[in-house]
């Protein structure tokens, strides 16, 4: 690698030591489904101090519960037994859809349509506007 591309590169950390996250405004995020994969979504939100979560749903009973109790995930995460529910009772920011392949089409449209601001991650499709 060139010195020129290395020092290119180091301009990205230059000043990492500065860098604060505005926590005045929390961004509001669900979890649909509470699977393997959502424990991966649930982690790093869980780090996040401008992150908050505020529900999750599955279609299991007790899973979700489970799902909260095994993260300690803060008190007021309300559970939901739909991705309908969740997306009709909550002001989301942004949605995990940590659900088996076939159905994650549905349910990102649905997260996507209920809100134009709006993203959805999903670990194999991603949707954009």
């Amino acid at each position: 690698m060139s010195d020129k591309r290395a020092n290119d590169l180091n301009l990205f950390t230059k000043d990492q030591d500065n860098y604060s996250i505005d926590t005045s405004k929390k961004l509001k995020v669900g979890i649909i489904g509470t699977g393997w994969i959502a424990e991966s979504h649930i982690s790093e939100y869980l780090k996040m101090p401008d992150v908050e979560l505020v529900g999750v749903a599955d279609l299991v009973d007790g899973k979700a519960e489970e799902f909260l109790r095994k993260w300690n995930a803060p008190e007021g995460v309300r559970v939901y037994h739909s991705h309908k529910e969740l997306i009709d009772n909550e002001e989301l920011d942004a949605v995990s859809v940590c659900t088996y392949n076939s159905a994650q089409f549905m349910h990102s449209i649905t997260a996507s349509m209920s809100c134009s601001k709006s993203p959805c991650a999903s670990p194999s499709k991603r949707l954009s506007r």
